[in-house]
């Protein structure tokens, strides 16, 4: 041992440290930092597979590194052929270099290893893989730091030592992707640095982002599991990889690693097995029915022996890192244990052949099945944490319905059913309840289903037409709640039968067919006053205030939500006084009430507050319509952006094209209609889902006001035929609004006349135009006014284009000063700005120009913008218009709002304005 400093590489270290280390910085950093402070042993856990060899060896690299201030010496000794104490001392001996005499007392050859080891100053020794030979850690490491003090260890094991002076540094997988963003990820770094090492010009495009973050994630974040995948690249792509690994096809084959260790992460796993007495092999079988969480009352009443017996089972799996952590980064509190997903593929096979399978697997749908229907009653107390309980689970939830709909047996498919409408009750979902409708798609096409009990039926049926009014598919509510009255009323279920035709009222609302919905939701409050439900009672007169409110009967309407409200207090229902407090806000609004509508809208959202509920998108619509209502259409603008962001992210596309539609309202009221279609026109596609409904064809008729106000009228009429066909021309509510876009679309009509030199069809046009717009205009703002709140936005509409059309003031000349190079530029009205420090925004304002002069109105599509804008950088679709859309916005706030317009096809500069290069 008398080598000097530069030779002081040590036989048993992996070759592991000549590849390129990749993350583990937090990592490297706590355990240097533990080691520096003179921690006698160090002990890193985690599972099969995790990088503890990894790690060591990279540690060790780095401390003695002879350009530290302090290099450490340094011994790396492999335990994985260890067998006993004598095995263990034995192998460090090989490493160390120092003999071992048959004979010598242990501290003696100790003292003697440790002088040998710190020969050249401090010294660190690394016991790799001591988990085949955890049952000695007293007798070997617990005697050797009790006899020499100096002496420190870092220990890599798969279960800790337990011996006194143990610090466990336990070790999680590498950092994953943040939805599909491929930077600050350590395991997307090691997957690219694998596959380069065999594909050096590998670089994934943003295309590819989908797949590898969904890959990374499949496997967990494990470096081997990665690096195991990258070896496969090139045979397979990562698209075909990822297939394999949702079909739990193995794809992380043999792959050859220095020193004779296990050659893929099943060899690992399996030792680990061996190591387990047989009750923990039993228990850890049995873990594999779980589906990401695996919480200790779960398991209790899950594993076989349960109770006292399944938590001392979960706690020894753990410390032998066959369990982890489960990891909610949104929900903290919640707590439980996990399995990788190679981990649990071993599990699955020993279960599969274990003979208590069939028993695991009833005991598991018994308890999932309960947890979901409690859920499900909590909401109606505390939404908040019914969402957060069903959220932790959904994996473990979502098991049992795939066993239902993969069984024959009708009680496996009842049991799929009960908790997919456990889901729904809650309205709970993941931001993607177009999913929820195909999991209940599935679990009614089952072809056992008719064999279940036709009261589950029925309320899956409720369920589904509910989920799909969410997506609006009202075609497939109107057949479900059809079919759930038949049903309910075979059953002679009253309950049921209220239920089905208070939904099935709401549907033919939003189809316009007032009087048909009305008989129902009557028909549901006489169903649920004869069965003495006072829930089902708020819901039918809920029903009857919303057919009252779009009806323009705001008397009618406020008594009904009143009476709904006094129901959903006497049974404590706190989510639906939530609703009722919101429809109180509307019924205000719509009577132009103002100060009342905000003291509601105040009381919902301190309601929504106190139910740990974000504000719901009705309320900030409503909020919108208020703004709108006092004068702030800036406001009135940011509510309803805000109420189209939640309603989005919540699926609720109803809701979403509504607040759409107000927006572009609000965009056109400030002089800014080339937005306000730009708007419409990209939400349209998403409005024909809706098919014939009231929102549909309200929407429609403002994208046809808004296409004829910048003169394309051909495709405005053609969304006028559109709107009549969404809505009932013969009603009261929708005859106004129709007659305002027939109204407008005269008056463009006599525009162009007037264009092209017909004076005498100008004026008849405009004439007429005048006469059918003020009377309606009178209507709509005159007393008694039986219009609801979302055509007095039409109304406000109207009234902005007529005030333009009837009094065009001359238009002033607009010049844009531009420096040559960008450097500053004076907007038409406003100050000089500089732009020597945006060297985005002089780009942008110079190839603008530029093509301005050449091309007036020549759109940029936002392709060639985020090109010009950043050139050469490679950013992801939705981040690079979201760049493109906060400089634009920085830009027209500087004073180029009324000159820089976009449209469908990009941005340019108003055809008008007048560009001086200086």
């Amino acid at each position: 041992m008398g080598a000097p400093k530069q030779e002081r590489a040590l036989r048993g270290r992996p070759r592991l440290g000549e590849r390129g280390f990749v993350g583990r910085g937090a990592d490297l950093a706590r355990v240097g930092q533990l080691i520096a402070e003179g921690a006698p042993l160090v002990t890193l856990t985690g599972t099969a597979g995790i990088g503890k060899t990894a790690l060591a060896a990279r540690l060790a690299a780095m401390l003695e590194d002879p350009s530290q201030d302090e290099p450490l010496r340094v011994g790396f000794c492999d335990l994985e052929g260890a067998r006993g104490a004598a095995g263990i001392r034995a192998a460090v001996a090989r490493a160390i270099g120092v003999p071992d005499p048959e004979g010598a007392f242990e501290h003696e050859w100790m003292e003697r290893m440790v002088r040998s080891l710190a020969a050249f100053g401090p010294a660190l020794l690394v016991l790799d893989h001591f988990e085949h030979v955890v049952e000695h850690a007293d007798a070997t490491v617990g005697a050797w730091l009790a006899c020499v003090p100096e002496l420190q260890l870092l220990v890599t094991s798969r279960e800790r030592l337990r011996i006194p002076g143990e610090v466990v540094h336990d070790l999680a997988p590498l950092s994953l992707p943040e939805r599909n963003d491929l930077a600050g990820s350590e395991a997307v770094e090691l997957w690219i640095a694998r596959v380069r090492e065999v594909y050096p010009s590998y670089d994934p495009t943003p295309a590819d982002a989908p797949v590898v973050v969904r890959l990374v994630r499949e496997l967990d974040g494990l470096p081997l599991a990665i690096e195991l995948a990258a070896a496969r690249f090139g045979t397979l792509t990562p698209a075909e990889l990822l297939e394999r690994l949702e079909r739990r096809i193995d794809v992380l084959g043999r792959r050859g690693k220095a020193g004779g260790r296990q050659s893929t992460l099943r060899d690992a796993i399996d030792w680990s097995w061996g190591l387990l007495p047989p009750w923990e092999q039993e228990a850890f079988a049995q873990c594999a029915v779980f589906h990401g969480r695996i919480s200790v009352d779960a398991a209790e009443a899950v594993l076989d022996p349960g109770g006292d017996d399944a938590l001392e089972a979960l706690q020894g799996l753990r410390d032998k890192s066959l369990l982890s952590h489960a990891r909610y980064d949104d929900h903290k509190c919640e707590t439980g244990l996990t399995m990788y997903l190679s981990v649990r593929k071993y599990a699955e096979e020993k279960l599969a052949a274990s003979e208590g399978r069939t028993a695991v697997f009833e005991r598991h749908t018994r308890y999932f099945l309960a947890y979901a229907e409690r859920c499900a009653a909590l909401t109606r107390i505390d939404p908040s944490a019914a969402a957060r309980r069903l959220l932790v689970e959904r994996e473990n939830l979502l098991a049992v319905v795939r066993r239902g709909l993969s069984s024959s047996s009708p009680k496996d498919v009842e049991a799929a059913l009960r908790i997919l409408v456990a889901l729904e009750e809650p309205r709970w979902h993941d931001g993607s309840p177009s999913a929820h409708l195909l999991w209940l798609d599935e679990a009614l096409a089952h072809p056992s289903v008719a064999e279940v009990d036709p009261r589950v039926r029925g309320h899956a049926l409720i369920a589904r037409g509910r989920v799909a009014w969410r997506v609006a598919r009202l075609d497939v509510s109107e057949r479900d709640f059809d079919e759930a009255v038949a049903l309910a009323v075979r059953a002679k279920d009253a309950s049921l039968e209220s239920l089905a035709r208070r939904f099935l009222a709401l549907v033919l609302l939003l189809r316009g067919r007032f009087d048909e919905s009305r008989g129902a939701a009557d028909h549901a409050l006489r169903l649920a006053i004869d069965v003495g439900d006072r829930r089902l009672e708020g819901l039918a007169y809920a029903m009857l205030g919303f057919v009252a409110r779009l009806r323009g009967e705001q008397p009618r309407a406020r008594r009904r939500v009143e009476q709904a409200l006094e129901r959903f207090r006497d049974v404590g229902e706190a989510p639906f006084e939530l609703s009722m407090r919101l429809e109180l806000m509307y019924v205000h609004l719509d009577a132009g009430e103002l100060e009342a509508a905000r003291a509601y809208a105040e009381q919902a959202l301190a309601h929504s507050q106190a139910l740990g509920l974000a504000p719901p998108p009705r309320l900030l619509l409503g909020l919108g319509h208020a703004a709108l209502e006092a004068g702030d259409p800036s406001e009135a603008s940011l509510r309803y952006r805000d109420a189209r962001d939640v309603a989005r992210a919540a699926g609720e596309h109803t809701l979403e094209v509504a607040a759409i539609a107000c927006g572009a309202v609000t965009l056109f009221e400030q002089g800014r209609p080339l937005e306000a279609r730009l708007e419409l026109r990209e939400a349209l596609p998403r409005v024909r889902t809706l098919g014939r409904h009231v929102y549909s064809g309200l929407v429609t008729v403002v994208s046809s006001v808004l296409e004829a106000a910048v003169g394309h009228i051909d495709e405005a009429r053609e969304l006028l035929a559109a709107a009549e066909r969404d809505l009932d021309a013969g009603a009261d509510t929708h005859l106004p609004a129709l007659e305002i876009c027939k109204g407008f679309l005269d008056l463009a009509e006599a525009q162009r006349a007037r264009t092209n030199g017909d004076g005498g069809a100008a004026a008849e046009l405009e004439g007429g135009a005048q006469r059918r717009l003020g009377a309606v205009l009178a209507t709509a703002n005159g007393a008694g006014s039986r219009w609801v709140t979302e055509l007095r936005v039409l109304a406000r509409l109207l009234g902005s284009a007529l005030a333009t059309h009837a009094s065009p003031a001359p238009a002033a000349p607009r010049v844009l000063r531009l420096d040559a190079t960008g450097r500053w530029f004076e907007p038409p009205s406003g100050p000089r700005v500089a732009c020597a420090n945006r060297p985005v925004m002089r780009r942008l304002l110079v190839a603008l120009a530029q093509a301005h002069l050449a091309a007036p109105a020549r759109p940029f599509s936002f392709e060639e913008l985020i090109e010009i804008g950043w050139p050469g950088e490679r950013i992801l679709a939705d981040a690079a218009r979201n760049r493109l859309h906060v400089m634009l916005t920085r830009m027209r706030d500087l004073g180029l709002r009324e000159v820089l317009l976009g449209n469908d096809l990009g941005y340019f500069f108003s055809p008008d304005l007048s560009i001086d290069f200086c």
